[in-house]
């Protein structure tokens, strides 16, 4: 090869270069560009981050709050309901108890009101029995007025019937 070959070579060689080393330039530049860009799209997400990672914090911090007023608000309700099944046992047990009064009161009363009635119903038969008595003794002096009065009666028809013939005999003699 001769030496114009050569140089041509190098020369060829030399824009080759060049070449490449613009496109190294661009490339370098390029990958800088993106680099930076990358660096803000990086920045801005670690940025989101932090503001979500802050953000979380208060949820969390307001969600420990939630949670102790909830573990507060839970404890008062067993206590209330520990409070009302007392309460609810107690008035069972007044209840029942006020029933069974209720009961063995409702028990006095009957035998009571049957011992009463068994006596309502002696001097109901006693009552009975006077009043047939009293019937009897009152049936007999009405056959007895009732035959005085007829006797009287009678009586009185034959006196009046004496009256009449005198009557008639004093106006015969007076005529």
């Amino acid at each position: 090869m001769t030496e114009d070959e050569i140089r041509r070579l190098g020369q060829l060689l030399d824009e080759k270069m060049s070449g490449v080393d613009r496109r190294f330039d661009e490339l370098h530049r390029h990958f800088d560009v993106v680099a930076e860009n990358l660096q803000g799209q990086i920045q801005q997400v670690a940025e989101g981050v932090v503001l979500g990672s802050e953000r979380l914090d208060r949820v969390e911090a307001r969600l420990d709050g939630v949670d102790g007023r909830l573990d507060r608000f839970e404890t008062a309700v067993r206590a209330d309901f520990a409070q009302m099944e007392q309460r609810a046992e107690r008035f069972e047990t007044a209840v029942l108890a006020d029933f069974a009064q209720m009961e063995q009161r409702a028990e006095r009363f009957e035998t009571a009101a049957r011992a009463d009635f068994a006596q309502m119903e002696q001097r109901a038969e006693r009552f009975e029995t006077a009043v047939r008595a009293d019937f009897s003794e009152v049936k007999s002096m009405v056959k007895l007025s009732f035959a005085e009065l007829d006797r009287r009666l009678t009586t009185l028809e034959s006196t009046v019937h004496d009256l009449s013939s005198r009557l008639e005999r004093l106006e015969t003699r007076t005529s």
